[in-house]
């Protein structure tokens, strides 16, 4: 029987990105593959193209303000069990692909 509800499909979502992260070949495709689904996410709160995410900007430069941060803080633990401080996931030196390394280093895949 097929679930209809929203929340379960986000939770799969969330385990089949950890799924994939866990099966790259390399430490360097997990952390890929755990940018690629923060950045869909990002794009989907923020309404925003993927295209606008190719730059290594800050995570809080795309206009997070304290409501979508905290949305985002949420997702993250809800998704990788991590728990990331509001003021260091909002800092200037947060990118997409830094929070992937900490995703990653999070659960066991260590990346140079």
């Amino acid at each position: 029987m097929k679930q209809a509800s929203g929340s379960s499909a986000h939770g799969n979502a969330g385990a089949s990105a950890l799924a994939s992260m866990l099966a790259a070949p390399s430490p360097e495709e997990a952390r890929q593959t755990a940018r690629d689904h923060v950045v869909r996410k990002l794009s989907r709160m923020l309404l925003l193209d993927l295209e606008v995410f190719d730059s290594e900007g800050s995570v809080a430069s795309y206009g997070i303000d304290s409501m979508v941060g905290a949305e985002l803080r949420n997702w993250l633990f809800n998704e990788f069990a991590i728990d990331i401080p509001f003021q260091q996931l909002l800092g200037p030196n947060m990118t997409p692909r830094k929070l992937a390394s900490q995703i990653c280093a999070n659960n066991g895949i260590f990346v140079e």
